[in-house]
């Protein structure tokens, strides 16, 4: 075993309480520790750094109520616990050995873990939020260096927000000949610095889009022949078994020169490559992320060097002229209409001349951004609309609505009413179709019960839009429910709340829509305690945990 304190382990003194944790030794274990006697350290390789995880025991998992040693963790995780924490609280051990501890549904601990522990499936049945601290490895992560610019020179590290950048970790500082380890949140930056970021492939976009950051293989892809900044991305590319680059450095092979490409890090298998891309002696196995144009993967699917080419989309490098070309040209269309100097649709059309003159985007993007499924989407809807409004389909659905409107009291509920019913016919089909349908039988509401057809035109957009309780009702929703693992009972349990909520918001400022003044204040307050409730609960929370451990203290 060996002491680790804060200084290789950021943040360990402020979420468990302690300045130092032992942890495994790194290096071949003793034949004890291999045969499983005697020892809950996980099986690691030689020379591999703690890997810190931070996890929660699941409500119902089999681990509550068992002590660690009974758990059996290395055997069973791959992993040995060297912390816990109770109700927001670091714990501390009722015995001599935290072995001895008893665990209990809600834990959060933090664990030493070997690679096997990212594969194991009983690890998903037994903990939830587990998230990586500290000095961690990925299996196949990146190490990605990026030159500190004017733009960041003089600021801290906090400030500079290279603490928040998703699923990216600052391993190490270079500046002229020293190197900086578990870079302090107070670091100043200078003009030159080299930053050593640790991420995954989707990590790597939001790094090298920071302003400020130039990566180190930036000077190597500006110089890809025939690919414009707007067609460059960025791309995987697995080294086979059989290839000629194995062996050799980027720099040998003359990769830029032979691919069109340039290397910007390199995987492998958990080993942290912190090197100057062209520096790197490539191995089959290797993982090459690499900038190059939109025919790198068409070129080289069939190549000899390569068994996988995986393209990752939207990432195109930063272009911050273009950028604030664009936002001009919209702001000045919008100012323009709002002027009454031009109709949306010309001024539309011109901000595209200008984006594809000015080069923010290309004739290509431009076509794969128009979204034909949602167009025709809309079409189908407005014939459904008409045929409703031919059949009178829609004033049966209008009188429906001004018949709950008016026993309600008329006129604001009957805006009240047309928003209802949009949000959940938005609920069970799309948003946009919901507003195709809903708009005939407004303008029925309005023309047979004199109701504003702004005001209910409004409620429609708001009714619309507002669509948290299903999962399928709109196309991020969908999203969300893909990639995180959701379910519909999800939707429902969360986005109820967030639908009353809204509803509340707005048909109070559609009703008060003449006093603006008093709009902004009870969507100001109505606000305040939907974001600061879950807040003040956490607070008062941690004081009565803080509080009970004070006590316990005392005794």
């Amino acid at each position: 075993m060996e002491e680790v304190d804060a200084s290789e382990v950021p943040g360990l003194a402020s979420s468990f309480g302690v300045s130092s944790i032992t942890v495994p030794k790194a290096g071949p274990l003793s034949s004890k520790a291999s045969s499983g006697s005697g020892s809950d350290s996980p099986t690691l390789p030689a020379a591999t750094p703690p890997e810190l995880v931070e996890v929660v025991i699941k409500k119902g998992s089999d681990l509550a109520g068992k002590s660690i040693r009974a758990a059996a963790f290395r055997g069973r995780f791959h992993a040995a616990v060297v912390a816990i924490k109770r109700n927001g609280m670091p714990l501390n051990w009722s015995g001599p050995h935290i072995g001895d501890e008893v665990l209990q549904a809600g834990d959060t601990l933090l664990l030493d873990v070997a690679p096997q522990f990212w594969t194991n499936p009983e690890v998903n049945s037994a903990f939830t939020d587990i998230t990586r601290g500290g000095q961690v490895r990925a299996f196949n992560e990146y190490m990605i260096g990026l030159r500190v610019g004017k733009a960041l020179a003089g600021k801290t590290v906090q400030k500079a927000g290279l603490r928040q950048l998703p699923n990216a970790f600052l391993v190490a500082l270079d500046r002229s000949f020293m190197t900086i380890h578990a870079v302090s949140p107070d670091e100043v930056l200078e003009e030159g610095d080299t930053l050593w970021f640790a991420g995954n492939a989707a990590s790597v976009r939001f790094i090298r889009n920071t302003p400020g950051l130039v990566p180190l293989a930036e000077r190597q892809a500006s110089k890809l022949r025939q690919t414009p900044l707007i067609e460059r991305r960025l791309v995987q590319a697995i080294v086979a078994q059989s290839s000629p680059l194995a062996g050799k450095t980027i720099r040998e092979v003359r990769f830029r020169e032979q691919f069109n490409a340039a290397v910007v890090a390199v995987a492998r298998k958990g080993e942290r490559i912190r090197a100057n891309p062209g520096d790197v002696r490539v191995e089959a196995g290797d993982i090459l992320l690499l900038d190059t144009g939109s025919a790198f993967a068409q070129q080289h699917k069939d190549s000899k060097h390569f068994s996988i080419i995986i393209e990752l989309p939207d990432t195109k490098p930063p272009r911050y002229l273009h950028t604030g070309v664009a936002i001009c040209s919209i702001a000045c269309a919008f100012i323009l209409y709002a002027l009454e100097v031009l109709d949306i649709l010309p001024g539309a059309a011109i901000v595209v001349a200008i984006m594809l003159l000015t080069g923010c985007t290309s004739p290509e993007q431009a076509r794969r951004a128009i979204r034909w499924d949602v167009y025709l989407m809309i079409a189908g809807s407005f014939g459904v609309s008409a045929a409703l409004e031919q059949s009178g389909g829609a004033a049966a659905i209008a009188n429906v609505i001004v018949e709950i409107g008016k026993k309600a009291g008329g006129g604001n509920f009957t805006i009240a009413a047309v928003y209802v019913a949009t949000t959940l016919l938005s609920q069970i089909i799309a948003n946009n179709s919901a507003a195709a349908l809903m708009f005939p039988i407004a303008a029925t509401i309005s023309k047979n019960d004199n109701v504003d057809i702004y005001l209910l035109s409004y409620a429609i957009m708001l009714g619309a839009s507002s669509v948290f309780m299903s999962s399928f009702g709109y196309q991020t929703n969908l999203m969300a429910l893909a990639a995180g693992g959701h379910s519909s009972r999800d939707f429902l349990k969360f986005g109820t709340p967030m639908q009353i909520v809204l509803a509340v918001v707005s048909i109070v400022s559609l009703i008060l829509h003449d006093n603006w003044g008093l709009v902004w204040l009870v969507t100001g307050l109505v606000s305040l305690v939907v974001m600061g409730a879950p807040q003040v609960v956490e607070t008062l929370y941690w004081w009565r945990a803080h509080g009970q451990q004070k006590v316990g203290d005392k005794a």
